[in-house]
């Protein structure tokens, strides 16, 4: 066992794609970096993504009971950047990247990173409080996580952690790229797909935003 987990749940069929994906970049990326990786699937379990972000507050504090001093929790709709970046570095109690640019602003908990130490204890015993009755919508244990990352007064981390076309500039590496912002499975899965092509394969790729406003992806 390492002192560090990466965490990846998914829990619809469809997404198993999605995770193998991504599944042998973010396991090297683990190996290199003395930490383990668990791809966590729970698409037996019939559960909501209202249950699901719920379920990630257990799976989080499974981490922690078991002895881990940094847990990385990661939706599957993201990809480890930088490999060289140690994803330790963000851990410093329990944090995730704030979103401006949508219509309401928050932290947002698709990649949450923490560190086991009393002010996270306490964080998720109240963070599970507040998602316990908050099962029923997409977003309840995210709206549960803001609120007590203002009781607490804990501030979001550097974008790179977490960076989102949409909700972020400037930041040409980041450690991490997320596509929570990108809607539909399919446009997810070719955003997702074409950014490996780029960096795996070094195709060069430009991003434009087409007729209805959304990014896609051209060749140069």
């Amino acid at each position: 066992m390492q002192d560090a987990i990466l965490i990846q749940s998914w829990f619809t069929p469809d997404y198993r794609q999605m995770i193998d994906l991504t599944r042998d970049r973010h396991a090297f990326y683990a190996k290199k970096h003395d930490m383990d990786y668990l791809p966590n699937d729970l698409t037996a379990s019939g559960i909501t993504t209202g249950q699901k972000c719920y379920q990630d507050i257990k799976t989080i504090k499974s981490a922690l009971d078991k002895g881990y001093e940094f847990v990385i929790n990661m939706d599957i709709d993201a990809i480890i950047w930088d490999l060289n970046r140690d994803l330790r570095e963000a851990c410093i109690d329990i944090r995730g990247v704030r979103f401006d640019a949508m219509r309401v602003k928050h932290v947002n908990i698709g990649i949450t990173y923490i560190r086991n130490c009393e002010i996270t204890r306490r964080f998720i015993k109240a963070w599970e409080a507040q998602a316990i009755g908050r099962q029923g919508s997409q977003f309840g244990s995210q709206n549960g996580f803001n609120i007590v990352t203002a009781q607490m007064g804990i501030p979001p981390l550097d974008p790179t952690w977490n960076y989102c076309y949409s909700q972020h500039k400037g930041i040409v590496k980041p450690a991490v790229r997320g596509y929570h912002d990108f809607i539909g499975f399919d446009y997810k899965m070719k955003a997702m797909r074409d950014d490996l092509d780029a960096l795996e394969n070094g195709v060069m790729l430009q991003q434009h935003r087409n007729l209805e406003g959304l990014y896609e992806w051209r060749r140069n």
